[in-house]
């Protein structure tokens, strides 16, 4: 059975490659279980952790190994060193089956065997940088939309300590055609931030966050913001590929000037805020659940004040049977930026501007249930996307 988490673990091609198994749909039947946890890089590469578990006959194997890839790596080369590492540890329990007469070793010959494993000296000494920009424009014959993005990344992460900026832009431009009227409404923001992180050992971290930006869709001409922040994981660190339960705290100072005048009648203000977040994260056999909890308030008046929480988790209830949950929730009370005036009726209905809520939220539940053949071994992609 593989079971597999992230959003490409080349399932087709696995199967498809290892034909000689038969893969079923549910681990309740499997002799053996692969489990593939992936994880982002400190190089925006992959790194994939491979479990065996076997069962039954095989109730003794219990191996794991990891695999890490560079961001220029093909999908062709991740899969492919994927296939070799399931076939070494799988030759193996082939071996002490009938099966064996039915496996040939080959080995590289002399000479083009994999390089060492010592890294070469690395000339960016850990960092990274990402530039990229998005754009979209759609729409029909009396609505136009457009957006763009623009954002800059630099990141350095070691075991020791983690460093993250980013700097961004985006705007979106809104156009509508009723009743032989033209109503435009266009937003835009931009800004740029980051954190500092030092392990201070296998549980606490400390560092903090800044950040400058602009928001006309929240009447912020600039928002600045400071705070030294530390954080404790239940577990060790050297186990976050497969459970964190993390508690983080940050304080300091947010600093506002506002486009207009507010409905609490201020142009500029400065005050104290705190945060509090709880993050869990584990990722098992029988699922995977991750969620946030999060609270924050201003110091001088606790009342304005946002709790957030947000849920992804998928579990097997019994063979076949799963249940998906996904959403998030915001009890909001901090809307200090409300412009105190009322623009036209149009620019809120075309999303220029922020409108005074109590919360915000979306949420998706789904259950899903699967029998019939055990046999999921066969990928045939006939006709595949050539519908609707």
């Amino acid at each position: 059975f593989l079971n597999c988490t992230g959003d490409n673990c080349y399932r087709d091609y696995l199967t498809t490659e290892l034909s000689f198994f038969y893969f079923v749909r549910d681990r309740a039947q499997a002799d053996v279980e692969i489990f593939l946890i992936e994880q982002t890089t400190a190089s925006e590469g992959s790194k994939f952790i491979l479990e065996f578990t076997g069962f039954r006959a095989f109730e003794d194997l219990k191996l794991s190994q990891a695999a890490a890839f560079r961001l220029t790596d093909t999908d062709a080369e991740i899969r492919a060193e994927l296939l070799r590492i399931i076939k070494l540890n799988l030759a193996p329990l082939v071996l002490h089956s009938p099966l064996k007469n039915s496996v040939t070793v080959e080995f590289a010959a002399a000479g083009q065997a994999a390089a060492s494993d010592s890294a070469a000296q690395d000339a960016w000494r850990n960092w990274v940088f990402l530039i990229g920009t998005d754009g979209t424009f759609e729409g029909e014959s009396n609505r136009t939309t457009i957006e763009s993005e623009l954002y800059l990344s630099a990141y350095r992460q070691t075991l020791a300590s983690k460093v993250i900026l980013d700097a961004w832009y985006e705007r979106t431009f809104n156009r509508f055609f009723v009743d032989n009227r033209t109503l435009r409404a266009s937003v835009q923001g931009y800004g740029l931030g980051g954190y500092y992180a030092k392990s201070l050992n296998e549980h606490w971290s400390a560092g903090g966050f800044a950040s400058a930006e602009h928001d006309n869709f929240r009447n912020i001409e600039v928002e600045l913001r400071a705070a030294p922040a530390v954080e404790y994981n239940l577990f060790r660190f050297r186990e976050n590929t497969v459970r964190q339960l993390r508690l983080g705290y940050q304080v300091g100072v947010r600093h506002f000037t506002y486009q207009d005048t507010t409905v609490f009648d201020r142009l500029h203000e400065t005050r104290p805020f705190q945060r509090v977040a709880l993050v869990a994260a584990f990722t098992r056999p029988w699922g995977s659940l991750s969620g946030v909890l999060q609270f924050t308030a201003f110091l001088d008046r606790l009342r304005q004040n946002r709790a957030t929480g947000r849920l992804n988790t998928s579990v097997r209830l019994a063979e076949g049977l799963n249940l998906t949950l996904e959403g998030s929730t915001s009890l909001v009370n901090d809307q200090i930026s409300l412009l105190r005036r009322t623009l036209p009726e149009e620019v809120y209905l075309l999303n220029g501007a922020q409108l005074p809520t109590r919360f915000v939220f979306d949420f998706r539940v789904g259950l899903r249930f699967t029998f019939g053949s055990t046999n999921n071994s066969i990928v045939n992609p006939r006709f595949e996307n050539l519908g609707d």
